[in-house]
């Protein structure tokens, strides 16, 4: 990043440290003083625990076959705060996040007099998307929820094209709350009269409150686990049939790996079709089949390298990702797992539920070998406490806090299968250290 773009990062930073009450008024009174850039924007509104950014990367892949321009508003970044900001799969440039991020902030003292108290880091990021893609004429964006939905920036969207629910699983639960009713009840407040819901999660409580709250806003609610799917094969990328109404598509392909992704692109397809059935939209069949093989998200299951041996980062922070995560690794190697030496590195932050979460790695190859790390961050649970659980369970497993450290002793390893998961800083600096120091 340039030297004025870090300024931006650091007063965003700043100002988040400083940040006024929860609550919408601050980001509402905000656009409002910006001009109300997201009335401007035809956007699919997308929120869920995970598979959000998978669902935003195949609605995105699609629009942009069927020849639209699309603007994607994701998070967190991997590497780079430009990632956050996407046209075409372009990245923002550091002098546009520079010149919208002063613009954003040029009303942060403004505020703060108002009472409003001062902005936190997703309400600039949030303003910041809006004012690009706007400025940009998008013909779509794809809005990712940061944290719940209720009081998220992002529910500030009046009118969506549609509201997507991913699936709805354990995390942030000391904000959202410890059932999947509670969590589910916070996603469920992006819900907007009239707007079309598309629903992910399978669990029962979840799917009944969410189809509850679609009803009460006279919003219609469809449900990807009416839609009959059928995975063909895994290798060497995912290949599928599926049902939805009466049509029937057969052998669409997948570049991103894990049979949940078949899931998420279903729902991501769902979407569309509705959106095409209400003329909000134009797709065809090929656009659909190109954007899904298209389609590819930096961290999810993303393979660095192939062989020799595989490097895989996966961005599983909860407990849900970690066990796609594994179970992807599972799926994609079948029984010749088996034959294969395995290392997982994996390191988390302490707020989250990592007691379910080393279950969840508890299922990983009987064989493998375990390296927990600690990500670069204040927030970064202590290697020990995992390093004792999944001993404990059996694996060879030792701690390494220095993530560097811990790189270097995956690729010394003669492993034929490395899998880096965690969370998203973590991966995110194993890529960098990829790209630099190579294997």
């Amino acid at each position: 990043m340039t030297t004025n773009s870090q300024k931006v990062i650091d007063a965003i930073h700043d100002s988040t440290a400083r940040k006024g009450p929860m609550g919408l008024d601050r980001m509402r009174r905000l656009l409002s003083l910006l001009g109300n850039p997201e009335e401007k924007l035809n956007i699919f509104h997308v929120a869920g625990t995970n598979g959000k950014g998978s669902v935003a990367t195949y609605l995105s892949s699609v629009l942009q076959e069927a020849g639209y321009t699309v603007g994607v508003h994701t998070s967190p970044h991997v590497m780079v705060y430009n990632e956050r900001f996407m046209i075409n799969n372009h990245l923002i440039s550091d002098e546009a996040f520079t010149r919208y991020g002063e613009a954003v902030l040029n009303y942060n003292e403004w505020l703060n007099q108002e009472g409003y108290g001062y902005l936190s880091e997703f309400e600039i990021l949030t303003a910041i998307a809006y004012l690009f893609f706007a400025d940009n004429g998008v013909d779509y964006m794809i809005s990712e929820v940061g944290l719940g939905g209720v009081i998220d920036s992002t529910n500030t969207i009046e009118h969506p094209v549609s509201t997507i629910i991913t699936q709805v699983g354990r995390d942030h639960t000391g904000i959202l709350g410890d059932t999947l009713r509670e969590i589910a009840w916070n996603k469920a407040g992006i819900i907007k009269a009239g707007i079309p819901v598309i629903s992910e999660s399978v669990e029962p409580e979840t799917q009944e409150f969410i189809r509850w709250k679609a009803e009460q806003k006279g919003s219609e609610f469809l449900d990807v686990s009416d839609s009959e799917y059928k995975i063909v094969s895994r290798r060497p990328e995912m290949l599928f049939d599926v049902t939805i109404g009466e049509k029937e598509y057969r052998d669409l392909h997948l570049s991103m790996q894990g049979d949940h992704q078949v899931r998420n692109a279903v729902t991501a397809m769902m979407a569309l079709l509705k959106a095409c059935e209400e003329g909000k939209v134009s797709v065809s069949e090929e656009h659909i089949r190109a954007g899904l093989q298209k389609a590819r998200i930096m961290g999810r299951f993303e393979f660095l390298q192939k062989e020799n041996p595989a490097v895989i980062i996966d961005g599983g922070h909860n407990p849900d990702g970690i066990r796609a995560g594994i179970a992807a690794l599972k799926q994609y190697y079948g029984e010749e797992i088996e034959d294969k030496k395995v290392l997982i590195v994996f390191g988390c932050f302490k707020d989250k539920e990592y007691d379910e979460m080393a279950e969840e790695l508890g299922k990983a190859p009987a064989h493998a070998d375990f390296v927990i790390t600690e990500p670069h961050s204040e927030r970064a649970l202590s290697c020990d406490v995992l390093t004792e659980k999944l001993t404990e369970k059996g694996f060879h497993c030792i701690a390494i806090p220095d993530e560097r450290e811990a790189y270097t002793t995956a690729v010394n390893g003669c492993y034929d299968v490395v899998l880096f998961i965690g969370s998203i800083y973590l991966i995110g600096d194993m890529r960098i250290l990829y790209q630099t120091k190579g294997w």
